[in-house]
């Protein structure tokens, strides 16, 4: 089998219709399809799509979708409000499109094989209708049911996990070792089928057994197992309550969190600590203020005429400077003195030798006159005031502080606009003071709404964890008397049986399960064995620089072991999760080639944690040999072109994948 084309319409990211062409050639011995895109544009999208088709909306895709509490059908379909979007890609719904599907066209034995599921929803009512149709080349076309269990035959549920699954995840499988995986491991190498056979010839033996019983024990036994089957029926109601409970519990839960975490944040809101804060600042603001308005205050008392009055002070300076240069006093005087006695030296005895002529001695006089002239002050404007010198040179120090050119006024100034300032500062305080202690009122109600709340919710979460206590309580009284009605029903199968015919039936029945227990030991061992070779081939052909892991075991019950060197187990958690991943793709190639299953291999994140060299053994050695059809969707990080070109030799068609606005998918053919 290998897919010819597949088709997705308005499904997950995929806007509209798109048609992958699938076909490989068919005398080429490439078979690799690369799908490669950056994370969230489509590749997981087109991984489920491919599920989605062959198994609907399974519940391992559901789980994936939402890891905390998985959805259900119409939940995964239809979406949730704020949580999941739904299978409908966003823009189709936006346009008022309800109807999205995925259709496959593949070879198979038979010929070619068209598969389509559609999904209608109805959006305003969270309803769908799903659709599933098949045109096979011998049965015509088939709906519903009978498509379901043809694709089923083609492709089991079971198988899905080990043939389309995320590189990623698939480490699981080398370290799960439950039940699930192991039974589907069977399933996948016939095994299961021969358990089947048997649990149906169990089932033939018991009805066999019965009818060897008496009237009598007949009657006895159909009471014993109305009464059972009463008891799981109390089973089933509770564990649907338990169920009911879990489902409310998580939901308290949740919203206690959310609660918890709203109360953290008003708890630690700032407006309580800004109310203090903003009065801190009044208050000192209102300090600073009153300091700066004693100041201004002692200025105006003290000297701030001076300051605010440069022409006044420019006046009183200059007449001071007047009477400094007057100097009334005894320079005056002695002036005056001179003036008067200096011309008459030239008119009184003793006179030189020989004597001046007369009008010598009136030049002379004439020009000491002047020059004592020319020393006195002379003041034509008349004063307001009067002072001595002494005063007036005190006087003239004081004021030549306070001249303009020493900016007298700006210390004043500054404190008033400082003054000022602080004032506007204070009003827009006070108003932020006002909104803060009306914050803290709102703040304060929403708190208190929010503990009561919380303290209903925790009272409810006391009754539904004393109501699940309660109801595990009775389950495990119903199961113990489950258990000793089936030890009961067993004792009267085992006590009667008739002899003749129906006892040799029973004997037939007993050697023929007997005969496919050993064929299917068997046939388990011989599985096992293969399997275990196979595994650890190809392990060691893709972990080739390991030292760790020398070899892997696998039980009678197919639970996986590893080994070191010296035969001692290697615990799990020991392993990377790198040498996993190889792990389990080794697995994968085995169980692949052991079952003889050929299918297509879808795989997304095939690189996933793995290093760089053991990513070559992977893109040499296992993509182009696993199988005739294998689609890889990688990242573009997962596969540079280094890595593509190692690849290159064996793929035969490329796509590349796009979405800027996550709701529209596009896709571009490389080859």
């Amino acid at each position: 089998m290998y897919f010819k084309s597949l088709t997705i319409t308005n499904l997950f990211s995929y806007y509209d219709t798109y048609t992958f062409d699938l076909t490989p050639n068919s005398d080429d011995i490439r078979n690799i399809i690369v799908i490669q895109g950056r994370n969230g544009h489509g590749k997981t999208s087109f991984l489920n799509s491919v599920k989605m088709l062959f198994v609907g909306v399974s519940e391992e895709i559901r789980r994936a979708a939402r890891r905390k509490r998985t959805p259900s059908e119409r939940q995964y379909i239809c979406g949730i409000d704020n949580e999941l979007w739904g299978i409908l890609n966003q823009q189709a719904r936006q346009e008022g499109t309800n109807t999205c599907g995925v259709k496959a066209v593949w070879e198979s034995d038979e010929g070619e094989v068209i598969a389509n599921r559609t999904w209608t929803i109805d959006l305003n009512r969270e309803i769908y209708e799903e659709k599933i149709s098949v045109i096979t080349p011998f049965q015509g076309e088939l709906v519903d049911n009978q498509a379901n269990e043809y694709l089923d035959r083609c492709l089991p549920k079971s198988y899905i996990p080990f043939f389309f699954f995320d590189g990623e995840e698939v480490q699981a499988l080398a370290e799960a070792n439950d039940n699930e995986v192991i039974s589907k491991m069977e399933l996948l190498l016939n095994i299961k089928p021969l358990e089947n056979m048997q649990k149906v010839l169990e089932e033939l033996r018991k009805n066999w057994n019965r009818g060897a019983m008496s009237a009598e024990k007949k009657l006895d036994l159909i009471a014993k197992e109305n009464q059972k089957r009463f008891k799981e029926q109390e089973i089933a109601v509770l564990e649907q309550k338990i169920e009911e409970h879990g489902v409310e519990v998580t939901e308290i839960e949740d919203s206690l969190t959310d609660i918890a975490r709203k109360l953290r944040l008003l708890r630690g809101a700032p407006e309580q600590g800004s109310e203090l804060n903003i009065k801190a600042q009044i208050q000192s603001k209102n300090e600073l203020q009153q300091e700066h308005m004693k100041e201004i205050t002692e200025a105006f008392q003290r000297d701030a005429f001076l300051r605010v009055t440069p022409d006044l002070l420019t006046q009183t300076l200059k007449t001071t400077e007047a009477l400094l240069q007057k100097e009334s006093g005894t320079q005056l005087e002695l002036l005056d003195s001179l003036k008067q006695e200096l011309p008459e030296i030239f008119s009184k005895p003793p006179y030189p030798s020989p004597r001046l002529e007369p009008s010598q001695t009136h030049f002379y006089q004439q020009r000491i006159t002047r020059v004592l002239e020319s020393y006195a002050v002379t003041d034509h404007k008349e004063t307001t005031f009067h002072v001595d010198g002494s005063r007036a040179r005190h006087l003239s120090r004081l004021l030549s502080i306070y001249q303009p050119s020493n900016k007298p006024h700006q210390l004043l100034k500054t404190k008033l606009t400082e003054a000022r300032e602080l004032n506007q500062a204070i009003q827009k305080l006070e108003l932020q003071l006002k909104d803060a202690g009306d914050m803290s009122n709102r703040h304060r109600a929403e708190l208190s709404t929010l503990q009561d709340d919380e303290e209903k919710y925790k009272e409810r979460l006391l009754d539904l964890r004393d109501g699940l206590r309660g109801f595990e309580t009775q389950k495990q009284e119903l199961g113990k008397k489950c258990s000793q009605l089936e030890n009961e029903i067993n004792d009267l199968e085992s006590k009667v049986r008739q002899a003749g015919e129906m006892e040799q039936q029973l004997n037939f029945v007993d050697r023929l399960r007997s005969a496919l227990n050993e064929v299917k030991e068997r046939l388990k061992r011989e599985k096992r064995a293969e399997l275990e070779a196979s595994y650890n081939r190809h392990l060691k052909q893709l972990l080739d620089s390991n030292s760790l892991i020398d070899q892997i075991k696998i039980n009678d019950h197919f639970e996986i072991s590893y080994l070191d060197a010296a035969g001692n187990i290697i615990g799990m958690s020991t392993v990377s999760a790198g040498m996993k991943q190889l792990s389990a793709t080794a697995l994968l190639w085995g169980l692949k080639e052991v079952s003889a299953r050929e299918l297509p291999i879808v795989i997304d994140t095939p690189m996933g944690r793995i290093d760089r060299q053991h990513q070559d053994n992977l893109l040499q050695h296992y993509y182009p040999k696993i199988g005739r059809q294998v689609i890889l969707l990688p990242t573009d990080s997962e596969l540079d072109e280094r890595k593509h070109n190692l690849l290159k030799p064996y793929i035969f068609r490329e796509y590349h994948l796009s979405n800027a606005t996550g709701k529209n998918t596009h896709v571009k053919r490389i080859i």
